[in-house]
């Protein structure tokens, strides 16, 4: 648990229609976490949530109070830039910043439940206050229920990394208050278009916690 000055955290309490239903739990041998669908059948979390890549795992799209109105599924197969495991050792900035991977599903619960877009964070955004983040964590409401950050949180800083083949990764420090179970909960903001339609955009997932704030 990583908690900077006032918890900012509040419990989501209403029925999970679109978009928050394309959240959900991420059940795994190593335990929970949160991933975000963005694809129909593609869902995005964290690569800590399981000991080996080759783990399976569940997601639970909208969880609430121990179930979902909408199923589940399992993983079929995943995609990374880098390896980070095992995470069992302490988690390096490097390995920090590609600590992410997108998992194949087995249903195509984004065609029910929505999924989200993403985008490249732009360093000109550093310390504006545009961000919110969704995910579920056992310090409240036992991880039943799913909390939301909507206090317009700001990326301060970013750090640039690369893979031996030269795929970057961002490494960014936000001050949203952080209990594991959030881990791969997606950090995103509301974009408006030239034709004043908005849209929610992913710039990050919630990666870990450090002394002086989260990093996603």
């Amino acid at each position: 648990l990583n908690v900077i000055g006032i918890d900012d955290r509040s419990v989501f309490t209403d029925p999970l229609g679109y978009p928050l239903s394309a959240v959900g739990k991420v059940l795994t041998a190593k335990g929970e976490c949160t991933g975000v669908m963005v694809d129909p059948s593609l869902m995005l979390t964290a690569q800590s949530c399981v000991n080996q890549l080759s783990d399976p795992l569940k997601f639970i799209p909208a969880y609430h109070d121990s179930s979902s109105v909408h199923g589940s599924a399992n993983s079929e197969r995943v995609t990374y830039d880098k390896d980070i495991m095992p995470s069992n050792a302490t988690m390096s900035y490097h390995d920090a910043a590609f600590n992410y991977m997108v998992v194949e599903l087995d249903q195509p619960l984004g065609d029910v439940v929505g999924y989200w877009n993403a985008t490249v964070y732009d360093r000109a955004w550093n310390g504006q206050p545009h961000w919110a983040h969704i995910g579920y964590t056992n310090d409240i409401a036992d991880g039943e229920r799913p909390i939301v950050v909507t206090n317009n949180s700001a990326i301060e800083e970013v750090h640039s990394y690369f893979t031996s083949d030269g795929d970057e990764s961002y490494l960014m420090s936000t001050s949203i208050d952080f209990g594991n179970g959030q881990m791969g909960g997606p950090v995103f903001g509301f974009f408006t278009d030239s034709n004043n339609s908005t849209s929610i955009q992913i710039v990050g997932i919630m990666s870990g916690a450090s002394t002086s704030g989260d990093v996603n």
